[in-house]
């Protein structure tokens, strides 16, 4: 993650704007991801769990730009009014690549700020996330 953008810029932040290389889920695959892409990440704070989604974003903004890998959500979210009783789905996330970013998605809350090659010991698909993400032709 490059960059973070607040919106609006104060305290009372509602939006948030992730800039940089990101890997995120395909949705409904079973444990499946895209390949990395260069864009922006664009959310909006929950309204039942604005305090924890709010100190996410701070700390997020204070890791931006130091060339970390950054995980900050679970592939599985809760889907509770899903209509076959599914009570969880893959998390959906749109990389922006270009032009306006539209409607935010709903910050998806889960394992908190993951610095996931920060000395912890990956899972196997962290690992390949981390190689991708590194070995990228959009890394720079």
């Amino acid at each position: 993650m490059d960059k973070v953008v607040f919106e609006p810029d104060g305290s009372s932040r509602e939006r948030i704007q992730f800039c940089g290389l990101f890997v995120v889920p395909v949705p409904i695959s079973s444990g499946l991801y895209k390949a990395p892409e260069r864009g922006v990440l664009y959310f909006s704070v929950p309204p039942d769990r604005t305090k924890i989604a709010r100190k996410e974003w701070v700390e997020l903004k204070r890791l931006a730009g130091s060339g970390e890998v950054l995980g900050f959500t679970e592939y599985w979210v809760p889907r509770p009014s899903d209509p076959q009783g599914n009570p969880h789905t893959s998390v959906v996330v749109h990389v922006h690549k270009n032009g306006p970013l539209g409607s935010p998605d709903a910050y998806p809350l889960g394992i908190g700020v993951l610095r996931m090659d920060g000395g912890n010991s990956p899972e196997d698909y962290e690992r390949q996330i981390i190689t991708q993400l590194k070995e990228s032709p959009t890394q720079a």
